[in-house]
């Protein structure tokens, strides 16, 4: 049967996956040359169904794309293509580091690198959004411009809303990711 969009199921949390680009219309952008095409299905859920969830303070994890829409939805700035950021060369290369600002620096002994599969990013130099703290950003290389600027990881302040850049699914249980990343989600200190 089709799905009300006016009443989405009830359900106990909702994952916003990786996958294509967002599209830049639907956060009030211009397409750049880079940005590649986005996925309907994807882009119909963020814009119909995703803030239903949300106003029912359904817990969201979001991962990747799922991030950076969260990231946009409260106004943040997504950079189409960020030239300088490293890639991993294979699905589990942890291929740059963390940085985690004071309120979260115990977290650096959890992680220490990150898989990396994105050119569009969440961009804290133009601005953070009110509602949103960010966790971690991907280091840099000789500090330049991008750091500390691009979100690896972001929570909400008071709903229950977690969200990643990296893979965390592509990570083995030996950095402690995992456990870091469902406590954050959960407030569990």
């Amino acid at each position: 049967s089709p799905v009300d969009d006016e009443n989405p199921p009830e359900v106990d949390m909702v994952l916003a996956p990786g996958g294509a680009d967002l599209a830049p219309t639907s956060y009030g952008a211009r397409p750049e040359y880079r940005t590649q095409k986005p996925n309907p299905q994807l882009e119909y859920f963020d814009v119909n169904i995703l803030p239903q969830y949300i106003a029912n303070k359904t817990p969201i994890f979001a991962i990747c794309r799922g991030m950076q829409r969260i990231w946009a939805m409260y106004g943040g700035y997504i950079e189409q293509h960020n030239g300088w950021h490293e890639q991993s060369k294979s699905q589990y290369d942890q291929c740059h580091e963390l940085y985690f600002p004071e309120k979260f620096e115990g977290y650096s002994k959890h992680i220490k690198k990150v898989t990396s599969r994105h050119h569009q990013c969440a961009d804290a130099s133009v601005n953070t959004p009110d509602e949103l703290e960010v966790v971690a950003y991907a280091s840099a290389p000789g500090h330049n411009k991008y750091y500390p600027c691009i979100v690896e990881a972001l929570r909400h302040k008071e709903l229950p809303i977690f969200g990643v850049q990296f893979h965390p699914e592509d990570h083995d249980s030996t950095d402690q990711l995992s456990k870091m990343i469902i406590n954050e989600f959960l407030g569990i200190s």
